[in-house]
């Protein structure tokens, strides 16, 4: 049978898409969501898109994840303990700081500000959702749901390729291109196991118990 899954690991700025394709995009995610698909999408790994400066770069989300039809996949900061069990979680968002480089040391050090960070806030397209109707504000918020994101604590992926030495390389991932595709490789387990097409994540994952959505509202509060 054909899957219930899409995951799509990339984006563009809501701000300055064109307004066909964004309503392009959303009729694509609806009639996904219309046939039990699930269209998840990674809602970027440029915070709310301002780079510390609001004034000359507006805050913004991603495109697809907008969509109301989609589900929005942020990131998180994750720690686990010595037997690999969560320490913590938190919303990803990583600073950038120069203390020293090739010798030379910098006092005070230079501080370059945002350099990575899960993508989030509110739509300026979208009205939020019936499945949104506690959260507050107007708008479609983002993300729905958060996975690891961070690449300084990411995932350790196994690379293998023909005629490269070595033939196998182990590399840490991150990003909310890692967060989507890991989150959408559950959501496929959860179809199988109800044993009918779900649908759209983001309708189900709101009516979870507020402890089961924490690592969403974690990312959220980062705005």
């Amino acid at each position: 049978s054909l899957g219930n899954v899409i995951s799509g690991s990339y984006g563009s700025e809501e701000l300055y898409t064109p307004p066909a394709t964004i309503n392009e995009e959303n009729l694509i995610n609806e009639i996904a969501a219309t046939m039990g698909v699930s269209a998840n999408f990674a809602t970027g790994d440029d915070g709310d898109f301002t780079f510390d400066d609001p004034i000359d770069n507006p805050p913004s989300v991603s495109a697809p994840a907008d969509s109301p039809y989609a589900t929005a996949v942020g990131g998180v900061t994750l720690a686990l303990t010595a037997s690999n069990a969560i320490a913590w979680q938190t919303g990803w968002g990583n600073n950038q700081t120069l203390l020293i480089d090739a010798g030379t040391i910098y006092d005070p050090p230079l501080n370059f500000g945002f350099y990575a960070g899960s993508g989030g806030g509110p739509s300026a397209v979208f009205s939020k959702p019936s499945f949104q109707s506690k959260l507050p504000g107007t708008q479609r918020l983002l993300p729905d749901i958060s996975w690891l994101g961070d690449p300084f604590t990411g995932a350790v992926i196994a690379i293998t390729e023909n005629f490269v030495s070595p033939p196998l390389e182990y590399q840490v991932y991150g990003g909310t291109s890692l967060a989507t595709p890991m989150f959408s490789a559950l959501w496929a387990i959860a179809n199988q196991e109800a044993g009918v097409p779900l649908g759209q994540a983001a309708r189900h994952l709101y009516s979870m118990r507020s402890e089961e959505r924490r690592v969403g509202k974690e990312c959220r509060s980062r705005w």
